[in-house]
């Protein structure tokens, strides 16, 4: 019931603003992708800890404001869906771990775009980005046998591992072409997402590859009357 309406609060503030924004944006697109999340993840026993990988899959709108023929601010309401299974032998002995988290995804970025024909355009961005934990579901595995599996739906409600919102910063790289958008973002932790006290460090490392669809496009400067008019000759 918490989650319902936390979902609903979240999706109804992001709706608002991604509508708000849409009215004043020179580009609307659709995304959709994929992503490799990196968990560094440590104890105050063991510092190093380990590093595991969750896949996840990502789609959601885009709106670009045009600041000037070059730059350009992007905003985003992304939804994904990481999921991993991996060895926490060093945390809990003979354990696996298996995570299936959904989030909703806002990054900001400032974008500089590079002509480099008339078709294509490269792109290059920077900027914060806000997860936030929607809901999902952990599971402790025991493959030794030795306790019951420890199933989990709460992730990020109560006494969790894990809190509800994190922020990194992106840095990415792309092309343009025509209506297509082909990005490579990495996203930086800035901020522990454990909420635990045993898990000292729980820090999201992010790489994503997306392939975005212009619904609107960027309009060109459009030249002046006066401008248009052809030279008189002499």
């Amino acid at each position: 019931m918490f989650v319902m309406k936390s979902f609903k609060r979240i999706f109804s503030i992001a709706l608002f603003l991604i509508i708000s924004a849409t009215l004043c944006s020179q580009r609307i697109s659709l995304e959709v992708g994929g992503a490799l999340t990196g968990l560094q993840q440590s104890t105050a026993a063991v510092k190093k800890g380990d590093f595991n990988l969750l896949s996840s899959a990502i789609a959601g709108p885009e709106i670009e404001i045009a600041l000037s023929e070059k730059y350009g601010i992007d905003a985003a309401a992304l939804f994904e869906m990481r999921a991993g299974r991996y060895d926490i032998s060093w945390y809990k002995p003979g354990t696996t771990f298996t995570r299936n988290l959904y989030y909703a995804q806002v990054p900001l970025n400032l974008t500089y775009r590079k002509v480099l024909s008339p078709k294509v355009n490269l792109l290059l961005n920077v900027g914060p980005r806000l997860n936030i934990g929607l809901f999902g579901t952990t599971n402790e595995h025991y493959y030794l046998a030795t306790r019951t599996q420890v199933n989990d739906s709460s992730c990020f409600a109560g006494n969790n591992q894990m809190k509800r919102m994190d922020v990194g910063f992106d840095i990415g790289v792309g092309l343009e072409l025509n209506r297509f958008q082909f990005k490579l973002n990495y996203d930086f932790p800035i901020t522990n997402s454990a909420n635990v006290s045993d898990l000292t460090t729980l820090k999201q490392h992010q790489l994503q590859l997306t392939i975005g669809y212009s619904l609107k496009k960027l309009k060109k400067k459009e030249i002046s009357s006066q401008d248009a008019k052809p030279a008189v000759s002499k």
